[in-house]
């Protein structure tokens, strides 16, 4: 089991719809393989004036190539599971990080998904309980 993150940002030169496909380069494809049928978290950088940080999440289908690039492949996500946070999960806070990654690998679905809860999952699932 793969825990993604995918780095979007809205003006993006790839070719990403973050509730269909998510575009990225052929130096990624081993890491992107890992997440097909799991589901991965978007991440805003921070590098973007305020930044949303961790903004929603999807389920990834299958990975395939792009046909009009073939450095490029892109990251299909399963129709439905895409589920915007409504409240975006801040990476930092006043510099510090809010969250381990470890924290956020393993407890960032549990709420939305019917699993066991934790702190960090109903922070990041607290609007879409009931779309999952």
């Amino acid at each position: 089991m793969a825990f993604g993150v995918f780095i979007h940002r809205t003006d993006s030169a790839y070719n990403d719809v973050p509730s269909e496909q998510y575009q990225f380069p052929k130096k990624y494809l081993s890491r992107a393989r890992q997440c097909e049928g799991d589901w991965i978290v978007y991440l805003e950088p921070s590098k973007v004036t305020n930044s949303k940080g961790y903004f929603a999440l999807a389920r990834v289908r299958e990975i395939v190539s792009d046909q009009e690039n073939q450095n490029m492949f892109f990251a299909l996500i399963e129709k439905g599971s895409y589920l915007d946070f409504g409240d975006p999960v801040q990476f930092r806070n006043h510099d510090e990080i809010v969250e381990r990654p470890s924290e956020l690998r393993w407890a960032h679905l549990r709420s939305c998904t019917g699993g066991r809860s934790s702190h960090f999952s109903n922070r990041f699932c607290k609007n879409n309980r009931t779309r999952a």
